[in-house]
């Protein structure tokens, strides 16, 4: 998720001299708005998929608590967990979707968005950035070997597409299955980004890796907990719904899209289900939501409309596909949440309900172009992320694999 341009401006409009904010202030603020199909042996306790859900609702856009998502985590066994609904992967459910592509012709789809210097990215402290050189080197030996080398000058892996980990969102410094932040994070008596910034650069410079450095990811629930993932996947093309129902007022003025501040209902879900005859969501599927947003991404000169808002689903339809227990929710926006969120001064609620509450994780700008234009709305899902030890997000490009109609 890229949400530090919001708060960057709130902190320019409430008279930060220099435009920056400290990790303090941002949460303080309301924006308003090569796969394998061997599942992963992790180190550490293993846990049977959950069963517990709410039964069917309700579901409503009451604010998310600490006192009701400590009740959650009791009533799904999940203090101390590290790996959230991706334990609904299981090795039966790989062979199943596998088996759902019945010996047809398949095809192989790429829901990545290309990465380069300049690709949208919001502001931040320090800038996100994918700048991208490469270095030459050589040329070494008799035999005059050369080599190039790609080096970057700032990075992260919050950027293009990506799932965000369960160490990505909290509530009040408190994670997924009630691990703190104190706890977890490196140095977090350290506050302000570009402190920490110059702190990494001392270290590496020194090449202070030990128990007093800054460097690496968090103790815990960082990406690495998620594994190499082969599932079932199923695409909900709400846009493609709208299109078809002459629904203008949930469409773009060009109707190639849906419309930036456009809340995606459960209605509307259920609407993009029975387009692409899929009877139920799985306990470990991956809920893919196409907007028609990446078409933007594709278009430089509508990198600014495509950060400043965004379709998506809010509080009410994030309760109600938590109670099919995905492995992940997907969408081809930068955050899958409508933009500017349905109620003032709320940052980011949806996340903070799938990720921290339920431990599901999202998908953020996955491309489900091409699968729409095929007619694949079932499909194996897979991917394998980075193995960056305590990163919050990993953005290989996860791919699809399905039968064309």
């Amino acid at each position: 998720m890229q949400l530090w341009k919001h708060a960057l401006q709130q902190g320019m409009r409430d008279g930060a001299a220099d435009g920056r904010i400290s990790r303090r202030g941002f949460f303080g603020l309301g924006t308003g708005a090569a796969a394998t199909l061997a599942l992963p042996q992790l180190a550490g306790r293993e846990r049977r998929p959950a069963t517990a859900t709410r039964g069917g609702g309700p579901y409503t856009d009451d604010p998310v608590r600490l006192e009701d998502v400590r009740a959650r985590w009791r009533e799904l066994g999940v203090v101390g967990d590290e790996r959230g609904t991706i334990v609904e992967v299981t090795p039966a459910k790989t062979t199943e979707a596998l088996r759902r592509l019945g010996g047809r012709e398949v095809k192989a789809y790429g829901l990545g968005e290309p990465m380069y210097p300049s690709i949208p990215a919001f502001e931040n402290v320090p800038p996100r950035k994918f700048d991208l050189y490469v270095n030459m080197y050589g040329p070494l030996g008799d035999n005059r070997l050369v080599f190039l080398e790609e080096r970057f000058i700032s990075f992260t892996f919050q950027i293009a597409s990506q799932v965000d980990e369960l160490n990505h969102i909290g509530i009040d410094d408190v994670y997924y299955g009630n691990a703190r932040e104190a706890d977890i994070v490196r140095m977090s008596e350290l506050q302000d980004p570009l402190e920490r910034q110059a702190r990494a650069r001392q270290d590496s410079e020194e090449n202070n890796y030990g128990e007093g450095s800054i460097l690496g990811g968090t103790r815990r629930l960082g990406v690495h907990n998620l594994g190499p993932v082969a599932t079932r996947g199923v695409l909900l093309d709400v846009l493609t719904v709208k299109q078809r129902s002459g629904d203008t007022d949930a469409l773009s003025e060009d109707g190639e899209t849906l419309r930036g501040d456009y809340r995606i209902t459960i209605d509307d879900l259920k609407a993009a289900m029975r387009r692409g005859r899929i009877h139920a969501i799985e306990p470990g599927d991956v809920v893919l939501i196409r907007t028609g947003w990446s078409k933007l991404w594709a278009e430089p000169s509508r990198w600014e409309e495509y950060l400043a808002t965004e379709p998506g689903i809010w509080l009410a339809e994030a309760r109600w596909l938590a109670d099919h227990r995905p492995a992940m929710v997907a969408s081809d926006t930068w955050g899958v949440e409508v933009v500017p969120a349905p109620r003032e001064n709320s940052s980011f609620e949806a996340h903070q309900l799938l990720i921290t509450q339920e431990g599901i994780r999202l998908g953020e700008a996955f491309v489900s172009e091409e699968l729409a234009a095929d007619g694949v709305h079932e499909f194996v899902f897979a991917y394998s992320s980075q193995l960056a030890i305590g990163a919050t997000a990993g953005n290989s490009a996860p791919i699809a694999i399905g039968a064309p109609r």
